[in-house]
């Protein structure tokens, strides 16, 4: 199929699955929400504040330190959730490609069993992506030390420079990463491999072949979409919430509750977290439609699964015998 033919294929499968997939998703979604919530509220006010104005080494520090809040609180609640969510999401997708009748209980049971082998996918691809970030940094960060120690070295601000590109260049590669590992949450529930094995024979399938294309054009065309769509999702509602005063009407409501100023805040991510709930398990479809596509594209998946449908099993030939042996005996 064109990159457009799988978009559809996929639209109309969430069309047909999505209320199911919304209902078995809640809980994940609350879950990415709780990391939405961390990340904005405290780390990212945290690199833009410091108790050191004068001390450079003591600002590095404290990024440093935001950083590692980061990877190990409001990374791993929004990966898990989404890691879950895209779970059930494949499970169900991959049984309505397969032409089985999605199940809703096999799709839990799935997750369940893969859950921690997709959240170890989701931090593999994390680590690989945000590399160039990190490293970029850290440049950045060798070339403020230099400035403290040579003050009228020109290195300083070479150094500097060399990191503020490359992170502008790393977000390439943080593109890069995503379409090509895109297929590992499929490949993990269909084909039932480990991380490493998923993240590898996602990089294959997605390859281009000779006279076949990559499938990174797909994916890019969805992963557009779906931030169009986010866009006006939740713009739309933060626009209507301010024009109805709805937003002062919640804050007054929540105002006298213990944690009222906490409730107060969150109600401001609830855009975002509808946005997580819809579009996860849409992108989850949007990528289990791609993993069939490129395995009938390079591998002539659908002639296998039509021959594994009419090959005669082992007890189907033990029947045909019998059947001619009475046939047999029967005409003696």
């Amino acid at each position: 199929m064109s990159p457009g033919e799988t978009i559809d294929t996929a639209l109309k499968l969430y069309q047909q699955l999505g209320l199911q997939m919304l209902r078995l998703t809640v809980i994940p979604a609350l879950m990415c929400f709780a990391g939405l919530f961390f990340f904005g509220e405290y780390v990212v006010p945290a690199f833009f504040e410091t108790n050191y104005r004068d001390n450079i080494t003591a600002q590095l520090g404290e990024v440093a330190v935001t950083s590692l809040v980061a990877l190990l609180v409001a990374a791993p609640l929004y990966l898990a959730g989404a890691s879950y969510s895209t779970l059930i999401a494949v499970s169900l997708a991959s049984d309505y490609m397969g032409g089985d009748s999605p199940d809703a209980a096999r799709a839990v049971r799935t997750a369940a069993d893969s859950a921690v082998r997709m959240f170890r996918v989701s931090l593999s691809i994390l680590f690989k992506s945000l590399g160039g970030v990190f490293f970029s940094t850290l440049i950045m960060g060798l070339g403020a030390l230099l400035s403290i120690a040579l003050p009228d070295s020109v290195w300083a601000g070479l150094v500097a420079l060399v990191g503020i590109l490359g992170l502008f260049a790393s977000w390439i590669w943080f593109a890069i990463v995503l379409s090509r590992n895109c297929l590992a949450g499929p490949i993990c529930v269909v084909e039932d491999t480990e991380p490493k094995e998923s993240l590898a024979r996602s990089r294959e399938l997605m390859k281009r072949n000779g006279s076949q294309a990559g499938g990174g054009q797909t994916f890019w065309y969805a992963a557009f979409l779906f931030f169009i769509i986010d866009t006006l999702f939740e713009g739309g509602i933060l626009a209507a919430v301010e024009l109805t005063g709805a937003r002062t009407a919640l804050y007054d409501l929540v105002a006298g509750w213990p944690l009222g100023s906490v409730f107060a805040t969150a109600i401001t991510y609830i855009p975002s977290f509808l946005a997580t709930w819809v579009l996860v398990p849409a992108m989850a479809s949007v990528v289990t439609v791609l993993y069939f596509e490129r395995r009938i594209r390079r591998e002539g998946y659908d002639i296998e699964n039509l021959a594994a449908q009419i090959r005669p099993t082992a007890e189907d030939i033990r029947r045909g015998a019998k059947r001619i042996g009475t046939q047999t005996e029967v005409s003696r």
